[in-house]
């Protein structure tokens, strides 16, 4: 019998800064680590309080799972958006300019994509997961050979009506 080491399979999870998108990732994240494969989820500072409860209870429940968290920089204000301004459900507080401030959030998230590609270049994950409003990983994941599954936070029944 060959005594085989076999590496578990890295899966990076990149939800968009929403609790509606960040959630149904971990709940992805703890599948795919629930079957053997190592997953980190890739976020924010002020996100990454999210997580970190619901992925230490999963750990504690499943020590030989593998599940992380890597924190990405969001300088907001440096962005050109307020103090703190780290997720979408900050934007309703701003009623008054939330679209503005919105389609500025959207566009400052590009900044990850940096960070993004030093992270995969220096994990050389097996496969990225990443939301439908980062068509910018896609270029990420080509560029260093890691297939991108897109995340779509809607029902498969309401893109096949939208689209």
């Amino acid at each position: 019998m060959s005594s085989e080491v076999s590496e578990r399979i890295h899966i990076l999870f990149f939800p968009y800064m929403a609790q509606g998108h960040i959630i149904p990732s971990l709940d992805m994240a703890k599948l795919f680590a629930s079957r053997g494969a190592k997953s980190t989820l890739l976020t924010t500072p002020i996100n990454a309080k999210t997580l970190e409860k619901p992925i230490e209870a999963f750990k504690n429940q499943n020590p030989d799972f593998e599940i992380g968290i890597k924190i990405f920089d969001f300088p907001c204000v440096e962005l050109g958006l307020p103090e703190g301004c780290e997720n979408v459900d900050f934007i309703n507080t701003y009623q008054h300019e939330s679209r503005d401030l919105f389609f500025k959030f959207l566009f400052s998230t590009k900044y990850l994509k940096q960070q993004l590609e030093s992270f995969i270049e220096t994990t050389k994950p097996n496969g990225l997961v990443a939301d439908m409003f980062f068509p910018w990983a896609t270029e990420s994941a080509e560029k260093f050979g890691v297939p991108r599954l897109v995340f779509h936070g809607t029902s498969f029944f309401f893109l096949v009506l939208f689209v």
